[in-house]
């Protein structure tokens, strides 16, 4: 069998990949009232999914399951695929369920080096075809190479009730499978899906209610060069009143095409909390909702989506990773272990096309809202591109808006007040550490475009250890801290370990020169854990502080820790057979 064939045969092996059907989809928002909150489902199935990565670099493919586990309504979930550098969308489209129905598609290397979508499954989708290559609209110097790993989000927008006994709907029987076959009606679907309408109007006319729980996700990575594969299942984030008993959540529809959603303003605080959206830098379209931070859980009286985010944020946080590593030379032993943030870009974003300008003085001033220029400039929540920190210049004939000094302040000072300061989980590096509400952990180094996490540090707390007990170079029970590269030196003993990237793959002793990891062959978020003790511990496990300095505070012991998934790739070999072991990474919270 040709490798380029593998990955389609084995998930059709597995369950059928599929495109059917023509359809758009539709958007209402109603917020719920009561305490409803969301909840990490631990037995797996919830209203919405975070799968924590895909890739298809060097010979990798990802096979994706979404399962509706609700056998009496379908479900219209959203699907969106997002870039592993600063989570930028790479490619999103809509799934119609049928009651106990299972989507699976594959994703693998597009002929132009991008990565595509790959289904023949029979369930609709929205639009007909989803199959086809990652869009490069909003990466980074649209370069195919920045759509080959990320992650995924999954949200269920609504279920699809079966019709009360007497009652006919035409969108449940659209999608409803009659012999293993979805009808996928164009012509129902796009009168049912095509336009905006109210809470009310999609489910007496239209045959929608609020979303319930059910959804199950399951997910492959295998390297068709070396056939080592890894596999786990999607984290499950369930709307569980204050009790705990599952219940719905908001509807949340928008179409799954072009135009502004009804409604929008910079100034709306519950479709999305994204800083590229919120500030305008980039000009929010109907596909771009929901995401998972729109307002989908009562908590209160309303949810804004940025306690959504932050709520989110709050129920994936952990304090500390634990994870086992192999890098024996005998077998081969290579590790990859992988932080993926899902909720970060609810904090912090890149502006990839802002400049800098000189003044009649000679000063090189910040342009941090321009989108004419290549420069990176980090964007959080709170951005304003308004601010009285910005001032008004004109160089050249052109007019811009930029951070100089005045008001007392320096350059720098009004370019951090105009940015916008993050959460409690994210933020930039120029808020105060003091402040208990905000994060100061958030910036690009010199020389790169990826946004840098420089909060998981303290000398001691970073540890190697082998599989006897000890730390390498020292007794046993001792503990030896470790740095991981790229990383800011610093004039302190304190050890910064500096994690690039949203779906970060932090590689064991790889090499800091080397461009791909050793065990995923990540490259776009890509760091080193080089000690070298570990030449000689080539097997163990290791402990990351991720909750000292998560937000900076005076005391240590207050931390909210930070919302990361993943765990620890390895791979080895006997003679020309390779296998593959994933570990899900042990957390305290």
């Amino acid at each position: 069998m040709k490798k380029s064939t593998l990955a389609l045969s084995i998930a059709a092996a597995l369950g059928g990949l599929g495109t059917a059907g023509n359809a758009l989809a539709v958007q209402s928002f109603t917020p719920a009232t009561g305490t409803d909150k969301i909840v990490v489902n631990t037995d797996g199935h919830g209203h919405k999914l975070l799968f924590p990565y895909f890739s298809v670099q060097n010979g990798n493919a990802t096979l994706l399951t979404i399962t509706n586990t609700n056998t009496s309504a379908g479900k219209l979930v959203k699907v969106r695929f997002r870039g592993a550098g600063n989570s930028d969308d790479l490619y999103d489209f809509q799934v119609a369920l049928s009651p106990g129905d299972v989507w699976t598609a594959a994703v693998s290397q597009h002929s132009s080096g991008a990565a595509q979508l790959s289904t023949s499954d029979k369930s609709c989708t929205v639009p007909g075809v989803v199959s086809g290559a990652f869009n490069t609209d909003r990466v980074d110097g649209r370069d195919v190479a920045q759509t080959r790993e990320g992650y995924v989000e999954v949200i269920n927008m609504a279920d699809i009730p079966l019709p009360a006994t007497g009652a006919t709907s035409a969108l449940y029987n659209a999608i409803k499978h009659v012999s293993g076959v979805a009808p996928c009606t164009a012509a129902t679907l796009l009168t049912l899906l095509g336009t905006d309408d109210t809470a009310s109007n999609l489910k007496s006319g239209r045959g929608m209610s609020e979303p319930t729980t059910g959804l199950t996700g399951d997910w492959i990575i295998i390297n068709q060069n070396t056939t080592a594969a890894w596999s786990g299942s999607a984290t499950a984030l369930e709307v569980q009143t204050s009790g705990g008993t599952p219940t719905t959540g908001n509807i949340v529809f928008w179409p799954q095409t072009l135009g502004t959603p009804n409604g929008w303003t910079t100034a709306n605080t519950t479709m999305t909390a994204d800083p590229l959206l919120t500030t305008g830098l980039v000009a929010i379209q109907n596909y771009d909702l929901p995401d998972m931070s729109t307002a989908y859980v009562a908590n209160g009286n309303s949810d804004t989506a940025a306690e959504e985010a932050d709520n989110t944020s709050a129920v994936l946080a952990v304090r500390s990773i634990r994870n086992q590593y192999a890098t024996e030379t005998a077998i081969n032993g290579v590790t990859d272990i992988l932080f993926s943030q899902p909720m970060r870009r609810y904090a912090a974003a890149v502006n990839y096309r802002s400049t800098t300008v000189t003044d009649s003085n000679g000063n090189t001033l910040v342009v941090p809202f321009s989108t004419a220029g290549t420069r990176a400039q980090p964007i959080f929540r709170g951005a304003n591109p308004s601010s009285a920190a910005l001032t008004s210049t004109t160089i050249s004939n052109v007019a811009y808006s930029v951070a100089a000094a005045g008001g007392g302040n320096t350059a720098a000072q009004n370019l951090a007040s105009a940015i916008g300061t993050g959460n409690a989980y994210y933020g930039p590096t120029s808020n105060a550490k003091s402040n208990a509400s905000l994060a100061s952990n958030l910036a690009i180094p010199s020389g790169q475009r990826n946004l840098c996490l420089y909060s998981i540090n303290g000398a001691g707390t970073n540890t190697i250890w082998d599989r006897e007990e000890t730390t390498p170079g020292a007794s046993a029970g001792s503990q030896t801290s470790f740095v991981i590269s790229p990383s800011t030196p610093t004039t302190t003993t304190t050890s910064v370990v500096t994690v690039c990237g949203e779906a970060a793959v932090i590689s064991i002793n790889n090499g800091a020169s080397a461009t791909r990891s050793a065990a995923l062959s990540a490259s776009i978020a890509l760091s080193d854990m080089s000690a070298s003790s570990l030449t000689s511990y080539q097997a163990g496990w290791v402990v990351f502080n991720t909750g000292a300095g998560a937000n900076n505070v005076v005391n240590p012991d207050n931390q909210n820790g930070l919302p990361i998934l993943g765990g620890s790739f390895l791979r080895a070999a006997n003679g020309p057979v390779n296998y593959g072991f994933h570990y899900t990474n042990k957390v305290t919270r």
